[in-house]
């Protein structure tokens, strides 16, 4: 009975650990498309970054930088995510999560959208 009840423990542990990295990987998409720096931010480690191809920021100051970004460049615009996959050892979690986004471009006099994939990949250890 003590072995059953201590895999359920374990079970239990990592998927409300996978849960939360994805809750945090949704708030991500969701603090960009609300425009919500706060929520983008909470996204980030303290010293986390953002490489955006050519461009990197620290974790902290990406929510501005993306706001900034997505208003000059679209109306409107939605991140969907698509494939995500997780490892979690212990303390330590990989995690490779893909994401659909549209952007409707600001042009008024066009109808365009812009349909782009890519990929957020990370690691984070609890330090637990």
């Amino acid at each position: 009975m003590e072995a059953e009840l201590t895999a359920v423990r374990r079970d239990v542990a990592y998927l409300m650990d996978r849960t939360a990295i994805m809750d945090c990987i949704a708030g991500h998409a969701r603090g960009c498309d609300r425009h919500d720096v706060d929520l983008i931010t909470a996204a980030y480690h303290r010293d986390g970054i953002d490489e955006h191809g050519n461009v990197t920021n620290l974790g902290a100051e990406y929510g501005d930088w993306a706001n900034r970004t997505h208003a000059a460049t679209s109306q409107v615009h939605t991140h969907n995510i698509t494939t995500h996959s997780c490892e979690i050892e212990g303390d330590t979690a990989h995690a490779e999560s893909y994401v659909i986004v549209v952007l409707l471009t600001a042009e008024p006099l066009s109808s365009s959208a812009v349909d782009m994939s890519t990929g957020w990949s990370g690691g984070t250890d609890s330090g637990a």
